[in-house]
């Protein structure tokens, strides 16, 4: 790669995303410390997974009556009132470990996981100030606006907003998308610079993101619904206890998978955009 591409975005240079590139990255970067990954991502994501769909009654199981919107929404506020304190320990528990795993995927100083996991407590107050602050511009932006049309009562102006909000909103995630990876590569802590770091990298290449994670969604869910499907006919067939651990097992193995896999892409992604060298990826595990 050209050395002036390498000072892409020090230099104002816009990169183009490769997403051929960016997924060869982003596997080459799990193969070569899959061992780590491995002990990392089950401790911090698939255990704390685990233990929520354990812990908080009726996680895993689909609605009696998928119909009845009004009653699957009030489950849902209900379930979060209730163990709202589960779900932010297990959140700050994956944002630890997804910090963790970013910096032993990508620090060319090879840090032990003990280092690792430091540099991911380090980073989780940016981590939460940064969602704070899109939290807050996201009600200002888009909850603001919709909340008073519902108060007016106007159906054609909720539907107006719904169709500007939904489109902006994913605007706005794809911009974001990078995040983590500026608070665990980069090792910027500033919210505000985060969020500039992230927009910067992501400059010129929102619709190639879009269409990129729009296929690796797809792609996983298929391929995640399949393994699904089949195990869950195994686990219905014994019934009982076994089929609700294990419901819950499969469950966490899978989006620990999912977790890692888009972490890795994002990884190559930032890589790409921040004008790393293709060759570095290499140089880094060798």
């Amino acid at each position: 790669m050209p050395s002036d591409l390498r000072r892409s975005n020090s230099e104002g240079i816009q990169m183009k995303l490769d997403m051929g590139q960016a997924w060869n990255s982003a596997t080459e970067l799990l193969g070569k410390n899959k061992d780590v990954v491995l002990i990392v991502a089950g401790v911090f994501i698939f255990l704390p997974t685990l233990a929520l769909n354990l812990l908080v009654p009726g996680l895993e199981q689909p609605p009696a009556n998928p119909e009845d919107t009004d009653a699957i929404v009030s489950a849902l506020v209900e379930t979060y009132q209730n163990y709202w304190w589960a779900f932010l320990a297990s959140a700050l528990v994956q944002a630890v470990g997804t910090l963790a795993l970013l910096t032993l995927l990508t620090d060319t100083s090879r840090p032990t996981v003990g280092e690792a996991l430091k540099q991911g407590g380090h980073g989780i107050l940016p981590y939460l100030g940064t969602q704070i602050l899109l939290g807050l511009g996201a009600a200002l932006m888009i909850g603001l606006p919709i909340g008073l049309a519902v108060a007016s009562g106007s159906s054609a102006l909720i539907t107006i907003l719904a169709f500007v909000a939904i489109p902006a909103a994913v605007y706005v995630l794809i911009k974001t998308v990078l995040i983590t990876p500026v608070i665990a590569i980069d090792k910027i802590y500033n919210p505000v610079a985060i969020i500039k770091r992230s927009w910067s990298l992501t400059s010129g290449n929102s619709l190639r993101l879009l269409g990129f994670f729009a296929l690796i969604i797809i792609a996983m869910g298929i391929l995640f619904m399949v393994i699904n499907g089949i195990l869950s006919v195994v686990l219905a067939a014994i019934g009982g206890q076994i089929q609700l651990i294990g419901g819950s097992i499969v469950s966490g193995l899978l989006n620990t998978g999912f977790a890692v896999i888009m972490l890795a892409v994002l990884a190559g992604i930032h890589r790409q955009l921040s004008g790393a060298a293709t060759e570095d990826v290499s140089d880094t595990f060798t």
